[in-house]
């Protein structure tokens, strides 16, 4: 049934992206051509994908690119987890404040991008922090090892990461933990300025528990992505 069509057009809010790359993820199509038209309050992948094309931000630029016709590839990171299906993520793997302001806020998405603003100030005031153990590969720990296939492939979640591997342990109190694959996580965040859209890489953002005025100073900074010159983030990738 999908074959009859050459592409197909989303209005896209995120969740019907998720379930619509869920289904082509199930049939094994997700080199299937998709047109992404901004439609929700983020609109993360379309404010990247519009941003690597040099194209202002919009619906009417959205869809005058679609009308071009030009197929790019994008970057995807697989999420596993236990008691949980594998997840095709097009965008950013969130932990602690950056999820909060994002799926607290839900119930005010009439608000449009609004929304995390507000909830940012939020957070701000709350100044909530979790602890957390992320284990990370950073790309500078292989540049003096003979990389192999195995090593790049992740281990199952049962296996202990080794040190020998190029794997690093960071334990700690954070306020967030930010996986991302994407330029901008909104059409405002500039979450990831070093990141493409088929690059191959990911960013890990990191800030530690360091007070309602760093996270202040760094909520500001996403909308240029001024957040990852902060001498209190911690980013690899």
């Amino acid at each position: 049934m999908i074959s009859e069509f050459p592409f197909i057009i989303l209005l896209i809010f995120i969740h019907l992206f998720y379930i619509n790359n869920k289904g082509l993820q199930e049939i094994g199509r997700l080199d299937y051509p998709l047109g992404i038209v901004c439609g929700g309050s983020g609109n993360g992948l379309c404010k990247s994908i519009l941003f690597e094309s040099n194209q202002p931000y919009g619906e009417v630029e959205s869809v005058y690119s679609i009308l071009k016709g030009i197929h790019r590839k994008v970057d995807c990171q697989l999420v596993s987890g236990d008691g949980m299906d594998d997840v095709m993520s097009f965008l950013c793997l969130s932990f602690g404040v950056i999820s909060n302001i994002d799926l607290d806020s839900e119930g005010l998405r009439w608000m449009g991008e609004t929304r995390f603003t507000l909830w940012g100030v939020y957070e701000m005031l709350r100044n909530q922090t979790y602890p957390a153990k992320v284990w990370i590969k950073p790309a500078s720990s292989l540049q003096d090892m003979t990389v192999t296939d195995e090593m790049l492939e992740l281990p199952p979640l049962d296996v202990p990461l080794s040190h020998e591997e190029g794997w690093r342990c960071l334990e700690d109190s954070y306020s967030f933990v930010w996986v991302l694959v994407t330029s901008h996580s909104s059409s405002s965040v500039y979450s990831a300025p070093t990141l493409t859209l088929t690059d191959g890489e990911m960013m890990v953002v990191l800030l530690k528990d360091e007070g309602r005025m760093t996270m202040t100073e760094v909520l500001l900074g996403l909308d240029n992505g001024d957040h990852v010159n902060n001498d209190k983030v911690s980013t690899f990738g």
